[in-house]
């Protein structure tokens, strides 16, 4: 049995649920959604959200449901321990309403440029957060 819940080939899980949660947030902060100012839909109404890594944007934009443009910065077969952001990588983070990262010392190059978007008023949003307060996220004698 599944702690999650299957949608269009993506398993949205607990693991999820920050994103979830912070995407929500932003789109009540911003008035958008039902009932709020969004005045059509179009790409320039969309709240802009950069994620590190691929499987973090595809949740990402998921969860959204099409109200956020979500772009990813690390391509498929790249080493998010490694990666460097180029300077095009820096100004997509400067124009993001929303920044996730997974955490846990993955994007360990990008660390201190995700700490200056944070600094400079970006919502930066490490979607480790809840696995690291429960402490359940480490395998345990048994677990393979």
């Amino acid at each position: 049995m599944s702690d999650g819940v299957r949608r269009n080939g993506l398993n949205l899980s607990m693991a999820s649920l920050p994103v979830a949660l912070t995407v929500l947030l932003a789109l009540l902060v911003n008035g958008c959604g039902p009932g709020g100012g969004s005045s059509g839909g179009g790409s320039e109404d969309r709240l802009k959200a950069v994620a590190t890594i691929g499987m973090i944007r595809d949740v990402a934009a998921e969860i959204s449901g099409g109200l956020v443009e979500v772009e990813g910065l690390v391509g498929a077969g790249v080493d998010p321990h490694l990666y460097k952001p180029t300077a095009p990588d820096v100004k997509k983070l400067q124009s993001a309403d929303l920044i996730f990262f997974n955490g846990l010392k993955l994007e360990g190059k990008m660390a201190d440029v995700l700490e200056q978007m944070r600094r400079n008023g970006r919502m930066v949003r490490a979607i480790s957060t809840e696995l690291e307060s429960r402490g359940d996220y480490l395998m345990k004698e048994g677990d393979g």
